[in-house]
């Protein structure tokens, strides 16, 4: 069982010898040798907190799911999978020192992985993050590239940058242009734009506004899967979620060019409109920008908007998961302005459109049709 901890704890154990460590780890005794073995050979702190148990296992579970909606981390679960079984059954609370950064890392860090492969997170109170050798600077809201020295690089690297639920963070690209990054968005783009390229070019999966700088010999390409921008200066916010329907492009001032990734329609975007989908062509249409911009300053603006559509919103910037068994919900209209309100402020305010039942367990929400409609039936 030894040979099995140790490729356990370098993240080199099959799915088979999991499955016997799990095993092996449910009797009190032998999770006495382990967690004795580890003190030994391994940096690793153990406390004994008879009442964390099941906070500590909420949290493993629920970093678990946002990370299961973010990618298929499979080393993720092989960590989690015994450290709950751990958790749940002695009510020991382990703290993993100098092993994985995705287990040490909470929910709420933003995460900028270089061109390296190499994983640096932005604390919730950093006030001084200093990259020199990138060129970077910035705090626990956003990032600075400084444009002087990154003219003087002369190669040139991509970084991705991630933002969790429940946060917002902007970034000021080499160019000097802003990009504010929504809930559950990731950025990938160039550290420096090489003057003696043809166009600027970065990669969004999420949402997120641009302030571009303007240069007219170098326009700025924004990739996404649901639909690419080009412009040479101007303010626009553009929304590509994977795990949304649809995506959306709103024009604040200057001009855009959308293209559909999956074909060559091309169409031209004006302050005020929206451009989006029907069926697989490209359409505008005026709309009111600032239900599609408010989330820059914190808040969510919904203008008889169906509770199917703002769902996601909702989880995003809240950091939950919704489950919803009442269909009937999905069908009312919301208009409403929320900022500052909590989770259940936003609840109580839909129930006045459609009553319904909901359990607020940790980050899980389950919404369930009200009890006296089923006895009416």
């Amino acid at each position: 069982m030894e040979n099995i901890i140790i490729k356990y704890l370098n993240n080199s154990i099959s799915e088979s010898e999991l499955a016997q460590l799990t095993d092996w780890l449910k009797t009190p005794e032998n999770q006495i040798e382990f967690k004795k073995y580890i003190q030994l050979h391994h940096k690793l702190e153990c406390t004994f907190e008879p009442n964390a148990n099941q906070t500590a296992f909420d949290k493993v579970k629920s970093t678990i799911q946002r990370k299961e909606k973010k990618n298929n981390y499979r080393t993720f679960y092989r960590y989690a999978a015994v450290l709950i079984i751990m958790l749940s059954l002695a009510g020991v609370t382990f703290f993993l020192i100098n092993t994985k950064d995705q287990i040490a890392a909470e929910e709420n860090w933003v995460e900028l992985e270089l061109n390296d492969g190499s994983i640096k997170y932005i604390k919730p109170d950093e006030t001084n993050f200093v990259d020199e050798l990138n060129s970077l600077s910035g705090s626990d809201t956003q990032l600075v590239y400084d444009e002087e020295i990154a003219e003087d690089q002369k190669q040139i690297f991509y970084n991705t940058l991630s933002v969790p639920y429940g946060k917002t963070f902007s970034i000021v690209l080499s160019d000097g242009t802003r990009v504010n990054l929504n809930s559950g968005s990731s950025l990938r783009y160039s550290t420096i734009f090489s003057k003696d390229s043809l166009q600027r070019q970065v990669f969004l999966d999420g949402e997120a506004y641009f302030n571009v700088t303007s240069e007219k010999e170098r326009p700025f390409i924004v990739n996404s899967e649901g639909m690419n921008i080009e412009v040479l200066g101007t303010k626009f916010n553009l929304t590509s979620y994977q795990e949304d329907e649809k995506a959306y492009a709103v024009l604040v001032e200057g001009s855009i060019n959308a293209q559909n990734p999956k074909s060559e329609q091309r169409i031209t975007v004006k302050p005020g409109q929206k451009v989006f989908y029907e069926n697989s062509d490209l359409l505008t249409q005026k709309t009111d920008i600032r239900k599609y911009i408010a989330w820059v300053d914190g808040e969510l603006v919904f203008i008889k908007d169906s509770f199917h559509v703002i769902k996601n919103k909702i989880e995003r910037q809240y950091d939950v998961e919704i489950n919803n068994s009442y269909n009937a919900l999905n069908d009312i209209k919301i208009t409403a302005r929320f900022s500052e309100e909590t989770i259940e402020e936003v609840l109580k305010t839909f129930q006045t459109y459609k009553d319904f039942n909901y359990i607020i367990n940790g980050k899980t929400i389950e919404i369930t049709e009200p009890k006296n409609n089923k006895q009416s039936e």
